[in-house]
């Protein structure tokens, strides 16, 4: 196996951040054809040149020394089980990695195998880089059953599979601070279940003299929408629904409502407020309610110096909450110099349960092997996994920035007072022209 580990950016870019999706890059579709108004399309999607017997796998830089022996293990692993065969293991700092691969696949010197965050795989799907693999799962023997259904759904788009799930994870989980709840007059022991109790919380800890009832992300990010996301499952809406999109509903009015309430017992400048402001002002001690994802335990454990809990976060009265689900799928390039061989190096990344766990520090999307990584390093593991068995991934469209960008300008309008009714309506023409002109 051979290594490359791109270098990172400046310190100050990444430092305490965890990945999060992109947001507002330039469409891999455009892209495409704008490399190729001065190209060929076969020379833009050409073979890259090297050894049939080389397999080029390129991965996001691995958070810690462990996980990258992971990746290691992995390819070493591969190569035993194909004599001749030698892994090219390539791995890109997240913040570079997006644009890099596209560079890459455009020029013809992209991998046979790529990780494409859930949010991606349509978009490189429906822009002709990615292979769709139907007939490899079924002759594999590979089920969808056996992966975290939301995860697997990320991949569908035309009726078809274009990857398959390697890791995945839930927004939201609603962290507490227990210490604020006492002094608030509120059991800790019994954090809030519906919407009408969490907006009572938050308005009791809001009157506390320096604190905050709750932090919400409201920034012009990814993060926004997947919040909102979360939310608007939970009342049972959706977003896009048979190539429509269907943002301005009852059940989405309803989040929003509450959403807008919410923020009311929120820090100051919520429509600026991005997911490091919203952790820093919770483990500082000031915030007495926090969604975020499931990841943010391992910072919490190092900061926080209170009594602090972690719980789904509440529901519509009579419905359960329903998160919305991120992650990363493994699809194969169409430049892929030998395609059987590309496919059986995802197949053994994704269903091995030993490599899904040595591989990942996000939740495995292999269920046998996530649901051992949940009970072994989450707190209430029976309610993550519920989460991630019951959530759903964000709008399966190759226009995806378009609709999220649609949807974060929607929280900005709300968050400054806008109606919730004319600002759904509006991003929903705004999707809707995306969609049409897809």
């Amino acid at each position: 196996m051979t290594r490359s580990v791109t270098p990172r950016p400046g310190a100050d870019a990444v430092r305490g951040r965890r990945p999060r999706p992109v947001r507002g890059a330039v469409s891999v579709w455009a892209a495409v054809l704008a490399l190729c108004a001065a190209a060929a399309l076969s020379g833009c999607l050409a073979q890259g040149a090297g050894d049939r017997n080389t397999l080029r796998v390129w991965v996001v830089e691995a958070p810690t020394p462990q996980i990258s022996g992971g990746y290691t293990a992995l390819a070493d692993d591969f190569e035993r089980r194909h004599p001749g065969v030698r892994v090219e293991l390539t791995e890109i700092p997240y913040q570079l990695y997006r644009d890099k691969l596209m560079l890459a696949v455009q020029g013809g010197t992209g991998p046979d195998v790529m990780v494409l965050d859930q949010i991606w795989t349509p978009e490189f799907a429906a822009a002709g880089l990615i292979e769709a693999l139907d007939r490899d799962i079924r002759a594999a023997g590979m089920r969808g059953g056996d992966f975290f259904a939301g995860a697997w759904a990320s991949n569908r788009w035309r009726d078809r599979s274009w990857g398959v799930p390697f890791n995945v994870g839930v927004w939201e989980r609603m962290y507490y601070n227990a210490d604020l709840f006492r002094r608030a007059g509120l059991d800790p022991d019994r954090p809030p279940r519906t919407w009408k109790q969490w907006l009572a919380a938050a308005g009791r800890v809001d009157r506390l003299p320096d604190a905050s009832g709750v932090g919400l992300i409201g920034c012009r990010d990814e993060a926004a929408s997947v919040l909102t996301d979360s939310l608007l499952y939970s009342a049972g809406g959706r977003v896009v629904s048979d190539g429509r999109a269907v943002f301005d509903s009852p059940a989405n009015r309803r989040a929003f409502t509450l959403y807008q309430r919410l923020s009311r017992h929120a820090p100051s400048g919520a429509a600026s407020a991005c997911s490091d402001d919203t952790l820093a002002h919770f483990t500082a001690g000031r915030t007495g309610m926090l969604l975020d994802g499931g990841w943010q335990q391992p910072a919490i454990e190092e900061s926080a110096r209170f009594d602090w809990r972690v719980t789904t976060p509440p529901a519509p009265e009579g419905r359960a909450f329903t998160g919305a689900l991120g992650g990363w799928n493994m699809a194969v390039g169409t430049g892929a110099r030998d395609r059987e061989l590309a496919f059986g190096f995802v197949r053994l990344a994704t269903t091995s349960p030993t490599h899904q766990t040595a591989a990942n520090d996000s939740v495995p999307a292999l269920r046998a092997a996530g649901e051992a990584f949940v009970r072994k390093n989450h707190r209430h593991p029976g309610e993550l996994l519920r989460m991630l068995a019951e959530g759903r991934p964000r709008p399966v469209v190759p226009v995806y920035n378009a609709v999220s960008r649609a949807q974060q300008d929607a929280v900005q309008a709300i968050l400054g007072g806008a109606d919730v009714a004319g600002a759904l309506a509006e991003a929903e023409k705004a999707m809707q022209r995306a969609i049409d002109q897809e």
